[in-house]
């Protein structure tokens, strides 16, 4: 259940290699520490990892640049005003290539959170729970 080619050893490798990814453009940026992102774990992860990994990658950011979706080769500008305007297209055309990765990563964690055992079982652990304390409360009145 836990082999390279099942839901947890193919979604552990893509967040690890994702992961690393961050972790290189965090050193790119000059940043001096990062702090590395919670294991996915296999299937008899215990909650308390399972949850770590789910928190970190709700509130993904990612820290790449995308200076690949440049439009505008600033080298080429006539002047400061138009280089400003160039910039400033540049800079739209990076926040709306990080914002889709940071979207698609949180589809991609509500997707798994749906279909991963040990966030079932722990939903429906913390269901059951819910209705014991509803059953007692109504024995109390």
């Amino acid at each position: 259940d836990d082999d390279e080619g099942s839901f947890y050893g193919i979604y552990g490798a893509l967040f690890n290699t994702l992961d690393k990814q961050e972790q290189s453009a965090s050193l790119a940026a000059g940043k001096e520490t990062f702090k590395a992102a919670p294991p996915f774990g296999a299937s008899d992860a215990g909650w308390d990892a399972v949850k770590a990994f789910y928190a970190h990658w709700n509130i993904f950011a990612t820290l790449k640049v995308f200076a690949w979706v440049d439009e505008y080769n600033l080298a080429e500008a006539g002047n400061r005003k138009v280089r400003r305007l160039m910039e400033e297209e540049n800079k739209k055309l990076r926040r709306a290539e990080a914002r889709e990765l940071n979207e698609t990563v949180r589809q991609l964690i509500q997707f798994m959170r749906k279909r991963d055992k040990r966030y079932i079982k722990h939903a429906a652990e913390q269901a059951k729970l819910e209705k014991q304390k509803e059953a007692a409360a109504g024995r109390k009145r």
